[in-house]
């Protein structure tokens, strides 16, 4: 019977062979005492497609068909063993059911994030970014970015959000259902790890509190107000402590930036903006703890203005998350928080979540397992790569290709399209170097100095859209090449000289096969084919012709071109004499410089003997030929006509 490594070396093949992978297979199957001498075929056809010798230098991921990895936001491109392939993109449906981008700093994790939200300003789709580290502002900037909005929290002039004002339209119950899981967000943000008596009697005053505002006035209750109830609560002594670690929250949620924040009277609320393109900056909120209140309150309110608008299969809006740890933190004993039943809920109300994170290893298994779409980058701690592998269900076996991946490469699941994961090529996204506040941007919008920055951005963002394989050409192109005809193009690029009959034999088809494979890529206008003369008749040479060079350098693969003013016909004789006289022992030097600018097609050395050799086509002057090899005082000169055999001199 066969065995694995058999299975994985076919596997690994399959992509670039196509059909000759099954082959085997059959084969096999039906004569395991052939599996030794296939084996043999099929390393030999990896090590000179896929460069994988004893030592495997790519990742070896195998790809989608076409049609399985194109979308309406288009990211990368799908490659395999060095060569691009399909474009890789994401769909409408795939959005609401969530992203999550894993990678190392410097892997490319930002990147792939910009690459999705400049697709999501071409769409004209609103979103908002919890930008941790002020890394996207520099979209304002950009053409498609002249609405994109710049909150920076915290400050005076800015947006205002009050956890403690519910969203409209909710029910009874879903009102007060919100405001208990919004004080049980604060108590265990502001008091990780205490006792949970504590964080019990904490929770208890905020609720009396609510309760007490609620009935007393008719209006959105304020962190000032239970600040100002607390202090005047006379507690007793089991509750001194309670109130001690309650008014020490209170006085964060009133002073400082994130004071600012919950407690500004500004008239721009996060309901008036989630029609619009957002960045909110998190960076003038200060410690990581009131950033992480922020981002925690403001997703728990954003799940329940969602309940409700009521159920939506359509996309809505999206929310990008940078440093999803701070709302998906792993806890002891895998106790999930509110968070994860949120992200379960959210995929049905139309809101898409896009979760960036260095550490896979520190996030929940609901946002590794409930995320649709999981995008790898390098890793490089084992915690984390192990995560990752379960997350893209990547054999354990192949986890070293997760700490392999160079800088702009992920290995991509998508569970709803394609069973297994792949590897895809991002490009780089131009960021412009100089960032102009919304306020100057206004100003002097006319300015040539600006029209100059917004044409080179232009510029560049168009070079980043070259680099991705055009949809329509590029798509429908793949889709006519098929594996065993990309597989001949491939052969034509590395043996240029070889009869029809040597390529087929080398690629294992009959003569019917290969003809009809030959035939496909002619009528495409890939290759010409060339009949050359023999002593004995005639062979035929394939050649590439410039469509069909283009496309295998698309792949990654360089094509050697002919000596200039060299024939086909010329090139093959040539070859032909290379082999015979090395066959009889000659060291043979091709294109050999003889003084004035001129050379010799081939010099055979014996012994001593030197032997200058010319092919004649009947296209130059045999004579002149002749006597410059005389001039250069070879011992022989001999004449190779294609037609006719030699003359010697």
């Amino acid at each position: 019977m066969y065995s694995k490594e058999f299975k994985d070396l076919l596997a690994k093949l399959r992509p670039v062979i196509g059909d000759m992978a099954d082959a085997f297979w059959l084969a096999v199957l039906l004569d395991p005492g052939q599996e030794k001498d296939i084996r043999a075929v099929a390393q030999a056809l990896a090590t000179e497609l896929l460069d994988e010798g004893y030592v495997g230098r790519h990742i070896l991921l195998e790809p989608p068909p076409g049609d399985k990895t194109k979308g309406e936001y288009p990211l990368g491109t799908v490659t395999y063993a060095d060569r691009p392939g399909h474009l890789f993109g994401l769909r409408e449906n795939d959005l609401p059911q969530h992203i999550v981008i894993l990678g190392r700093s410097g892997a490319g994790k930002t990147n792939v994030g910009y690459l999705l939200v400049w697709n999501l300003l071409r769409a004209g789709k609103p979103f908002i970014i919890l930008d941790w580290r002020g890394n996207y502002k520099h979209f304002l900037n950009t053409p498609e970015g002249k609405d994109v909005l710049l909150f920076p929290l915290g400050e005076a002039e800015s947006l205002s959000f009050n956890p403690l004002k519910p969203p409209v339209n909710l029910s009874e119950n879903q009102r007060q259902a919100y405001l208990r899981d919004i004080v049980s967000v604060i108590c265990t943000t502001y008091l990780p790890g205490h006792h949970l008596l504590s964080t019990r009697g904490v929770e208890y005053f905020f609720l009396k509190a609510l309760e007490f505002l609620g009935a007393e006035r008719g209006k959105p209750i304020t962190f000032n107000a239970i600040r100002h109830y607390t202090e005047g609560y006379p507690a007793d002594s089991r509750e001194k402590d309670w109130k001690v670690s309650a008014l020490n929250i209170l006085f964060k949620l009133t002073t400082g930036p994130i004071g600012r924040l919950v407690n500004s009277d500004s008239a721009t609320t996060l309901a008036d903006v989630l029609d619009k393109p957002v960045i909110l900056e998190l960076p003038g909120l200060g410690s990581e703890t009131d950033r992480e209140l922020f981002t925690q309150t403001f997703l728990l309110w954003l799940y329940y203005y969602r309940l409700a608008e009521g159920r939506s299969q359509t996309f809505k809006h999206a929310v990008v998350i940078e440093e999803a740890h701070n709302l998906f933190l792993r806890r002891a004993g895998d106790e999930q928080s509110v968070h994860d039943l949120i992200l379960r809920q959210m995929r049905d109300l139309g809101q898409a979540l896009v979760l960036l994170d260095q550490n896979p290893s520190l996030l929940t298994i609901p946002a590794l397992g409930n995320t649709g779409v999981t995008i790898c980058m390098n890793l490089k701690h084992g915690d984390d790569v192990e995560a990752a592998g379960k997350a893209l269900t990547l054999p354990r076996e192949n986890w070293d290709y997760i700490g392999r991946l160079p800088v702009g490469h992920a290995i991509v699941k998508l569970p709803d399209r394609w069973v297994s994961p792949f590897l895809v090529q991002f490009p780089q996204f131009p960021v412009s170097t100089s960032f102009k506040t919304p306020q100057t941007v206004r100003k002097d919008s006319r300015s040539p100095s600006l029209k100059r920055t917004v044409e080179e951005l232009r510029s560049a963002l168009n070079e980043a859209i070259r680099a991705l394989p055009e949809p329509d050409r590029r798509e429908n192109k793949e889709q006519e090449i098929g594996a065993r005809e990309r597989s001949l193009l491939l052969d034509i690029a590395k043996h240029p000289l070889s009869v029809i009959t040597e390529r087929y034999q080398r690629l294992g088809w009959s003569a019917h096969t290969g003809t009809k494979l030959k035939q496909r890529l002619l009528e495409k206008d890939l290759i010409e084919q060339e009949k050359v003369s023999v002593p004995d008749g005639s062979v035929t040479l394939l050649k590439l012709v410039s469509q069909g060079k283009g496309l295998v350098e698309s792949w990654g693969i360089k094509v050697k071109a002919l000596p200039k003013n060299a024939s086909l016909e010329h090139e093959y004789h040539k070859e032909l004499a290379t082999r015979r006289y090395r066959q009889m022992g000659y060291n043979v030097q091709k294109e050999v410089p003889i003084g004035d600018g001129k050379a010799v097609d081939l010099v055979a050395t014996k012994d001593g003997k030197r032997v200058a050799i010319e092919i004649e086509t009947g296209k130059s002057d045999v004579q002149a030929n002749i006597k410059k090899c005389r001039e250069a005082g070879f011992d022989e000169v001999v004449v190779v006509r294609t037609t006719h055999g030699e003359n010697r001199s």
